[in-house]
């Protein structure tokens, strides 16, 4: 059974669109997210290695990850139903900003060694990161039924 949703949270300092027409799956399992990463060379081990809390959060939700890649270009951000988090990185040939708003428009999560990046204001890192990083699951989340 799927569930269209749209809505606002706060989190900390923070009001963020986390749900903008994303499908949320009701059942059993566990959660998959998929996860895009540029450039092609970037793991799924070393975004680890630099975002620690994001991923010590998805180990302790019982997350299963799917690595994918992108371009690097915003065209390369494409709608999924599927909850996804989108790995910045320095070497993208897209504006950040614009990035952000259209990771927002989509309900993707996007972040970048362990910040939170907005198209509004400056990035969240820490506890707060962590924080919306929860809401933005529940939002998509599989619930037992």
């Amino acid at each position: 059974m799927y569930y269209r949703t749209s809505s606002i949270i706060k989190a900390g300092r923070w009001q963020v669109c986390l749900f903008n027409n994303c499908n949320i799956h009701v059942g059993g399992g566990n959660m998959k997210i998929r996860l895009l990463l540029f450039p092609y060379y970037v793991t799924t081990e070393s975004a680890r290695t630099f975002s620690p809390m994001l991923f010590a959060e998805l180990d302790r939700l019982g997350v299963e990850i799917k690595p994918e890649w992108w371009n690097g270009m915003l065209e390369g951000i494409k709608p999924s139903d599927k909850p996804t988090i989108v790995r910045a990185s320095s070497q993208m040939k897209c504006d950040e900003t614009e990035l952000a708003l259209r990771c927002e428009k989509l309900g993707f999560f996007l972040f970048y060694n362990d910040l939170w990046l907005f198209s509004v204001g400056r990035p969240v890192g820490g506890e707060e990161m962590v924080e919306g990083f929860r809401m933005w699951v529940r939002g998509r989340r599989k619930i037992e039924a």
